[in-house]
């Protein structure tokens, strides 16, 4: 079981940057969608933080292995120490049995500052899965807790998804084709049969 987790958020110059400086340490860019301002840097290295200024979980309770190509969930969560107590004790006992179809991991995590913060990250193959899985009756022991009284908010990040250069390549070509085939057909009018 990993011991802690850190992310830090920025610009793509800024984490790209912060990944080449730091290229012994496992470190992986996530975004949240095909905004490119919307990116998240994760220190798998588990390891002290190198960021400045670090989201930095400690790892309560881990089943299954993270893999970066993967979804990354977070689910959100403001507790107070009466409700942590219960809500760390039911996850453990569910983190205890055999994950969801789909999904490759899940951590129990608290943030460092705030102690009230927790964080449930679950990791999937597919983002269809973890749909299903949050309309499933096996989201209910986090549906619970999922209410604006305990701040719930989540958010889904996955490695951006480059295009290949031979596909932009090839798209290209085929669109510079289909233009000029459209420009033949429209210079090929019928002639003219009035005379």
């Amino acid at each position: 079981m990993r011991r802690q987790f850190s992310v830090t958020y920025g610009s793509e110059s800024l984490l790209t940057h912060l990944i080449d400086v730091y290229s012994k340490r496992h470190m992986v860019l996530f975004t949240r969608g095909s905004d490119e301002d919307d990116l998240q840097l994760v220190d798998l290295s588990d390891r002290r933080s190198v960021f400045v200024s670090p989201f930095t979980y400690r790892v309560l309770a881990q089943q299954g292995d993270l893999d970066e190509q993967d979804y990354f969930a977070y689910c959100f969560f403001t507790l107070d120490v009466d409700q942590a107590k219960v809500f760390t004790a039911k996850l453990g006992r569910r983190l205890k049995q055999a994950l969801p179809i789909g999904m490759t991991a899940m951590l129990l995590m608290q943030k460092k500052k705030p102690v009230t913060d927790y964080v449930v990250l679950t990791t999937w193959v597919d983002e269809d899965d973890y749909e299903r899985w949050r309309k499933s009756t096996g989201f209910d022991l986090l549906r619970e807790y999922a209410t604006t009284n305990n701040q719930f908010h989540s958010a889904i990040y996955h490695v951006p998804i480059e295009e290949d250069d031979d596909e932009a390549a090839e798209d290209e070509i085929t669109e510079t084709t289909e233009n000029d085939a459209e420009s033949e057909s429209s210079d090929q009018s019928e002639p003219d049969h009035s005379n």
